[in-house]
């Protein structure tokens, strides 16, 4: 049997056929041996007094001969303190059935509602039916409940009606009661005694159960963000670490269902719930990722592209200044060559023009005028050949670009320096400086073997100034001046000239040359500096 003592419930093994009188609610005194069962690691699992077959029970208090007799005890008053009080012994109540479940039930009086633990079967009762309960009262996670408890039913037909509640905050003032309010359901997933619902209402979170039921599948207008109204026994839950004196509060509660009926659809979710929302923002991220992938795709796509066009387009102006540059060297170095020696040859035939007839004289003064003409003819055309690369770029980059051309595969070391407001000049003028800056790189590289060429471009309000300098062999400036060689140093001097500029050119042997050329800018608009002179 089982006897309920200060220290709690206590087993006792003992002769029961030698007991004659009732037992169940009677107050005993009861002499034997303590031991302990413990499990196989020595653990004690509870204590049981076992009685010896010669010691006799004393019956202090005999059982009641009726215990339906016993006075009907509200359900608030159970366990609660009073001076005097004695706990542990079996109580009475009624009330109204409002849950029923396998082997336990919940009751309602006028004051509370009540967990009842019965080893009897629950299938007779039905909710709304008023029973009577003998129990022995038992602390709860947070209300006391009845266990040991057996029942009779009193009466029946009445209608149940759940406490309703305004919000879930309310909730804890009816554990063990019939309770409904109005929801928002959170989630639902099944578990292993059934569905679980997950709820919100205002600032509180909780949970909805229905176990012991046949669905094997939440049901299809269950969905999350749904309004609903939902009605079962609030169960308070005791937190892990509950206040250790005083006034204990509780944090969370759950809803117990009687069926799936107790949840009642109110409002069904709008179209944009959370995970709608969050599934859209998922399939917008991707759907970015791959634009902005594409895009990137496509732009290194155009960008190679255009790194190839350009490369081309810089071949073939390459290639194109290159002809044309070798079109004059060709002009500087055979036609004009060749018409420099029929001037001399026939300046000295003309030492014997005394010699000759009148007629022939006049033929070989034309044949000299003539020769002349057409020296200085093909020395304009050398110089007004104007690159491909002036059209296509500036100044600036043009003769950065002939000094990088020059110098590559070679020892020497190029530096380019550009200084001032660069902006676009009169083509005669950039034609000349381009011009001048390539034949004094060409002949630096051919002839003075330097291990440095620095070029330096410099834009002045009035002006502009080109300096082509080099560490190489050097030469005596006197002797180039006097050369027959118009396209060389001279050429350069006269173009400077002609455009009203200052040639400058400063070396010597073994001590490099220093040549800076200033021309002057001549006051001229954005649109007229694009014409063609």
């Amino acid at each position: 049997l089982e006897i309920a003592t200060g220290g709690g419930r206590l087993t006792v093994r003992l002769n029961t056929a030698l007991v004659k009188e009732p037992l169940i609610g009677a107050k005993i005194k009861v002499k034997g041996v303590c031991y302990y069962k413990v499990n196989k690691f020595r653990q004690v699992i509870n204590p049981v007094l076992s009685v010896p077959p010669e010691v006799s029970l004393e019956i202090i208090e005999p059982a009641p001969e009726d215990p339906y007799s016993l006075p009907v005890q509200p359900i608030n008053l159970l366990l609660q303190f009073a001076a005097g009080g004695s706990y542990g012994h079996m109580v009475h109540v009624t009330g109204i059935v409002t849950c029923i479940q396998p082997h336990e039930f919940w009751i309602r009086d006028n004051t509370k509602g009540l967990r009842i633990l019965t080893p009897m079967s629950t299938q007779p009762l039905a909710p709304g039916q008023i029973v009577s309960v003998l129990g022995f009262p038992k602390n709860g996670e947070y209300s006391p409940a009845l266990q040991d408890a057996i029942f009779r039913i009193i009466g029946s037909n009445v209608v149940l009606q759940p406490r309703y509640l305004q919000s879930a905050a309310e909730a804890f003032d009816y554990d063990a009661d019939l309770i409904t309010l109005e929801a928002t359901i959170t989630d639902l997933h099944l578990t292993r005694d059934g569905i679980a619902v997950g709820l919100k209402s205002g600032d509180h979170f909780f949970r909805a159960i229905l176990v012991n039921t046949n669905l094997t599948v939440v049901p299809r207008s269950w969905q999350p963000e749904s309004r609903v109204r939902i009605t079962g026994i609030c169960n308070v839950i005791g937190d892990p670490i509950p206040t250790l004196t005083g006034l204990w509060r509780p944090q969370s509660f759950q809803i117990i269902m009687r069926s799936p009926t107790d949840l009642t659809i109110i409002q069904p979710p709008p179209f944009l719930t959370q995970k709608r929302i969050m599934w859209i923002l998922g399939l917008i991220t991707l759907l970015s990722l791959t634009t902005v992938a594409v895009i990137w795709t496509r732009s290194r796509i155009r960008l190679r592209e255009q790194l190839l066009n350009r490369a081309m387009t810089e071949a073939q102006f390459i290639a194109v200044l290159n002809e044309r540059d070798r079109i004059a060297r060709e002009l500087h170095d055979i036609l004009a060559q060749g018409l420099n020696a029929i001037v001399l040859n026939l300046d000295l035939v003309r030492d014997e023009i005394g010699r000759l007839s009148e007629r022939a004289a006049k033929h070989l003064q034309l044949a000299y005028e003539l020769a002349r003409m057409a020296t200085a003819d093909a020395r304009n055309a050398v110089w007004n050949m104007r690159a491909q690369v002036l059209e296509q770029s500036d100044l600036p980059t043009a003769i950065q670009g002939i000094l990088e051309q020059m110098t590559t595969a070679t020892s020497i070391t190029p530096e380019f320096t550009l200084s001032g407001n660069q902006r676009r000049l009169p083509p005669i003028l950039e034609n000349t400086l381009l011009r001048i800056a390539q034949e004094a790189i060409t002949n630096a590289v051919k002839h003075a073997h330097p291990s440095q060429i620095k070029v330096t471009l410099e834009y002045e309000p009035h002006s502009i100034i080109l300096t082509i300098e080099d560490d190489g062999h050097g030469f005596n400036p006197n002797t180039i001046t006097r050369s027959t060689n118009g396209f060389g140093l001279r050429g350069m001097r006269d173009r400077t000239i002609q455009l009203n500029g200052k040639f400058e050119v400063d070396s010597a042997p073994g001590k490099g040359t220093h040549i800076r050329v200033t021309l002057p800018i001549p006051f001229i608009t954005n649109s007229d500096a694009s014409l063609s002179i």
